[in-house]
């Protein structure tokens, strides 16, 4: 039996569908927030991940207690770091990639950030079937904005829809976004699913975690959607990503192999 640990919210299906035992045959005793771990101990071994779980100042004390005290798989989680400053105010600049001192305690790594000099496993929402039925959706339309709840992108060159759905709603979410050809966005895994999807992406960032996505993107600022330039950055993206869900189930599999539960 294993512990599952993660951000459970099913208005973010980002983090409700990176539960990598919603894909992969675990014994589950229980699953848990991770805003309810303090000082938690168990004799079972822990799955913590996906999600952008790492770096994030409310959670990093907890986190490093939970690795010092418990056998603890990392599996899809990332860096998620942007200091104490509001998610607005960050919008449009750089933040430094950094992983947490505690990364070295997790019994086995497997991280969604690329070239971070650990074994490289993206987020197991990749695994969601979902994607197989958008893969096959035909792209009618040209931009499409994907905005998370609390930062809006405003533009008048394109619609904007919000990343908070139900969960169970993700299919058409995917399929929607499939009949775009570039999608712009300030959500991780606006950015991850659409990537999977070979469409083109340009990402407005405000935290290390959209830093490590392994395949090519474009980055605007907090006013490039309002110009007009965001179309001739949309159409300027070489895609190199078609191999990217493969890649990334072959990853999630891989890394399942290997574990010890």
């Amino acid at each position: 039996m294993a512990v599952i640990i993660h951000r459970i919210d099913k208005t973010n299906p980002g983090d409700y569908w990176s539960n990598p035992a919603h894909y992969f045959p675990i014994k589950v005793s229980s699953n848990i927030d991770i805003g309810s771990i303090k000082d938690y101990k168990t004799s079972e071994p822990i799955i913590f991940g996906g999600g952008g779980l790492l770096g994030r100042i409310t959670w990093d004390t907890n986190i490093s207690h939970l690795v010092e005290n418990n056998k603890v798989i990392l599996w899809g989680a990332g860096q998620n770091y942007y200091g104490q400053k509001k998610k607005g105010d960050l919008v449009g600049v750089p933040v430094e990639s950094r992983l947490p001192d505690y990364i070295s305690q997790f019994t086995k790594i497997g991280i969604r950030d690329y070239g971070l000099g650990y074994d490289w496993v993206p987020c197991a929402s990749c695994m969601h079937p979902a994607l197989n039925v958008a893969k096959k959706v035909k792209t009618t339309n040209k931009i499409l904005g994907i905005q998370h709840n609390k930062i809006k992108i405003k533009s008048p060159h394109f619609r904007s829809i919000s990343h908070a759905i139900e969960a169970d709603k993700l299919e058409d979410f995917l399929c929607y976004i499939a009949s775009f050809e570039c999608i712009v966005t300030n959500t991780y895994h606006g950015a991850y699913w659409s990537l999977l999807l070979g469409k083109k992406v340009v990402v407005q960032p405000w935290s290390s975690k959209f830093n490590n996505l392994k395949w090519n993107f474009a980055i605007t600022d907090k006013h490039g959607p309002m110009q007009k330039s965001i179309v001739d950055i949309a159409d300027a993206i070489t895609q190199n990503n078609q191999t990217a869900l493969e890649e990334s189930r072959i990853a999630n599999n891989d890394f399942f192999s290997s574990i010890d539960l």
